[in-house]
């Protein structure tokens, strides 16, 4: 199981700036916009959980739709208000078809400067040839390493987040 010291980028920090700037941003509109709106009220809507969805992974809309209105206000609001990051992923996955990826998706654009998204692109970005499996460790570990390294580069977590996929689909590569 990596920790923080274990992962290393594959790219020097310099470049990280430059790689996010090749990230087509369109695509992230609708979910800044969710999140914005998420931000001011304190938890999601259904229908903005399969916004987020759609931008992460649509094929699991179906599920996602599975959720009640009031499960995913109660769970959402929850999620957001705690302090605990460990808690806010796990409590997340008590909604149908939100697994640690899809829960990373929700508090990254909920909470921008917190949480990073936990992605197969991502994580061979920073060291993992193989997919770790997904744990509340891992989570806490690669959450570290991106606030650290959003601090020492004074980029947004949007920017770190982006960077880092960017090189992976770019070199043609993920964590597999």
């Amino acid at each position: 199981m990596p920790r923080v010291q274990d992962f290393r980028l594959r790219l020097a920090e310099a470049e990280l700036a430059d790689w996010a700037s090749l990230y087509p941003k369109e695509s992230d509109a609708d979910a800044e916009r969710i999140g914005m709106v998420v931000r001011a009220r304190g938890y999601l809507l259904q229908s903005e959980l399969r916004g987020l969805a759609r931008w992460k992974s649509p094929r699991i809309g179906s599920r996602i739709d599975r959720n009640g209105e009031g499960v995913v206000l109660e769970v959402t609001r929850m999620a957001l208000s705690t302090s605990d990051t460990s808690l806010a992923i796990r409590s997340l996955q008590l909604l149908e078809g939100v697994g640690w990826p899809m829960a990373s998706v929700i508090l990254h654009f909920c909470a921008p400067a917190k949480y990073p998204v936990l992605d197969v692109r991502a994580l061979w970005t920073v060291g993992c040839d193989r997919l770790p499996p997904y744990s509340t460790t891992l989570w806490l570990r690669y959450t570290y390493f991106c606030r650290e390294l959003a601090d020492r580069t004074g980029l947004s977590m949007r920017d770190v987040d982006r960077g880092l996929w960017q090189y992976s689909k770019d070199r043609g590569r993920s964590a597999g």
